[in-house]
């Protein structure tokens, strides 16, 4: 973990204790991120999960993929998938509420 190499945030020490709390961390910000995107998606009626590209070719499917990073499906349609990017800038944001004022 970077995090506990770099010990950081300081305060929480480079011991157990502090690794405890940066592992918790990470897990909560993956949870944080999983949770605003499926909760987005179901609200805005867009697929919260990955359709598989029905391509063929080792081209084809790298774009597909590098495609629906950013895009998701609505109405057969592709689209800007916005709760992708809320998930990935909320968990990011919201971990800072615990983290040490310093």
């Amino acid at each position: 973990m970077g995090g506990q190499a770099s010990n950081s945030p300081k305060e929480w020490g480079r011991n157990w204790g502090g690794y405890g709390k940066r592992a918790g961390t990470m897990y909560a910000t993956l949870a944080l991120q999983n949770s605003i995107y499926q909760a987005g998606s179901a609200a805005l009626h867009k697929e919260g999960r990955y359709v598989p590209c029905q391509c063929s070719g080792g081209w084809h499917r790298a774009g597909y993929a590098i495609e629906m990073t950013f895009l998701t499906y609505y109405n057969g349609h592709k689209v800007l998938d916005v709760p992708q990017f809320l998930g990935a800038y909320g968990s990011g944001m919201i971990p800072v509420l615990w983290y040490p004022k310093g």
